[in-house]
């Protein structure tokens, strides 16, 4: 069923996706409804899993859960709409799966996998490639035929991976089937060094989120290759090679240095 609605979907013209989304946003009663009052639609996932647990009034959780679903993608609806008003591909908002990540969650998708990053804010480690098609929800090009050749129809669901503390300043997300790649997130409070080595063989890409000028970075091969790193900035993107022995400091002293915490993304395979 999945692949018969991707492939009907992708082998119709934008207008006529666009149509069908707008004469639902126009026309559908329970959208307006959660225009005109949306709160009537909100309840916290926390409260209605407690009372699934609690076993409370069948009938009455079926009608909030459908609410909480239906509030769900309607505010998706309204909120691409903003940003994406003559899209087809919001068509795609009542097919895909929808998964709310909190701060720090790494997730994995696999290849061919079909997914759109809706809100906030995230950082994408993907492998060198030029094979990136869009199917919509986007101002590039849009290249459906081979949207269609290349999409995994396969259940395929995106996996949220789980946290491994390797210290108190290291954190590492990996994948099973993955064995040579993983993410590292590493923090450096006030007065903290850490001394760490990412990768024996392969080389490490990192970006800094949060940083000050007291930051140091220092890295050693051997006595006779060494580098340093002064004015650590944030947004800074950092290539660092394999068996190096990487030092980072944080001298912070005051807020005229900048951020209390050092923060800094690591992917490396």
């Amino acid at each position: 069923m999945y692949k018969f609605l991707i492939y009907r979907i992708l082998l119709v013209e934008n207008d006529t996706l666009n149509e069908c989304v707008t004469s639902i946003i126009e026309k559908n009663e329970k959208y307006q409804s959660f225009i005109n009052d949306d709160e009537t639609f909100k309840k916290k996932t926390e409260k209605l899993y407690a009372d699934i647990c609690k076993k409370k009034n069948y009938e009455n959780l079926c009608k909030e859960t459908e609410n909480f679903i239906i509030h769900s993608i309607f505010e998706l609806l309204k909120n691409v709409s903003m940003y994406y008003a003559n899209d087809g591909g919001r068509i795609f908002l009542f097919i895909l799966q929808l998964i709310n990540l909190n701060d720090g969650d790494v997730v994995y998708i696999k290849p061919g996998v079909i997914h759109s990053y809706i809100s906030g804010h995230c950082l994408e480690c993907m492998t060198n490639s030029d094979l990136v098609i869009r199917g919509g929800l986007t101002n590039k090009e849009i290249d459906k035929l081979n949207f269609i050749k290349y999409v995994n129809y396969k259940n395929n669901y995106p996996i949220i991976l789980e946290k491994e503390f390797i210290n108190y300043n290291i954190m590492s997300y990996s994948y099973h089937r993955m064995k040579h790649f993983k993410i590292l997130c590493i923090t450096i409070r006030p007065g903290e060094v850490i001394n760490y080595v990412f990768s024996e063989k392969s080389f490490t890409s990192c970006i800094v989120l949060s940083t000050n000028r007291k930051v140091k970075i220092k890295g050693k091969k051997n006595d006779k290759k060494k580098a340093s790193i002064k004015n650590v900035r944030k947004g800074m993107i950092l290539f660092i090679a394999p068996s190096v022995m990487v030092t980072i400091s944080n001298l912070y002293a005051n807020p005229e240095d900048g951020n209390k915490e050092f923060v800094i993304y690591c992917a490396t395979s």
